[in-house]
Formats: C-alpha cells, sequence, structure tokens
C-alpha cells in the first residue's frame, strides 16, 4: 500500500549538512520504501532562517530555498516541497498544492 506523506523539519531556515540528512534520511527512505514523499517548512518565528554565506540570522530565505531545492533534486523530490516564508509568500510547491495533500493524507 502506498501512502502519501507530509515530512516537516528544517532544510530551508538551517541549510547545515547534518541537520539536513537528519530531515532528508526520512524522506528518502520512505521514497525508497514506494510512498509519495513531500517537504514542508513554515517560517516559525522572524529572522529564523540561517544565511551561512553572510553567517545571520534573517527573515530572507534566499539562501535555504536554493540549498533545499538542489539538496532535493538530487533525489528527485524538487517538486515536492513547500516552504512559507515569514511575508507570506510560498516556495516550492503552492499552498493551494499543500492544502490537497493535507486533504489527501490520512491522519
Amino acid at each position: 500500500m502506498s501512502l502519501k506523506i507530509i515530512c516537516s523539519g528544517y532544510l530551508v531556515r538551517c541549510p547545515l549538512g547534518g541537520l539536513s540528512w537528519h530531515h532528508l534520511q526520512y524522506l528518502i527512505g520512505f521514497k525508497q520504501m514506494g510512498h509519495d514523499v513531500f517537504f514542508f517548512e513554515d517560517y516559525g518565528w522572524a529572522d529564523s532562517c540561517y544565511d551561512l554565506q553572510q553567517n545571520i540570522m534573517t527573515s530572507n530565505p534566499e539562501y535555504g530555498i536554493h540549498y533545499t531545492y538542489n539538496l532535493l533534486k538530487q533525489y528527485g523530490l524538487e517538486n515536492s516541497w513547500c516552504y512559507l516564508s515569514e511575508d507570506g509568500t510560498t516556495y516550492g510547491m503552492s499552498r493551494e498544492r499543500l492544502t490537497e495533500l493535507c486533504h489527501e493524507c490520512d491522519v
């Protein structure tokens, strides 16, 4: 039986190796088991995005967005994620698609 699974974590806000692998292992593992997997992340609080290049905490998710897209693309998940930013902008799949997925998933 194939399931739709939505995982959440810190990829955009904290684009660092160890933390990334912590969340990525679930996405890859569930996908390899034949499930449809998706990743969702919300900004959480003000200035919650770490920009590694500038070594600052910021509300601008640009660094993490590029990092997350490139990371997930390596595993065929580049269209299976959504980030809701502090300013209300949605990155990755649309807010509407995320809502559809949530309604399709069994809780």
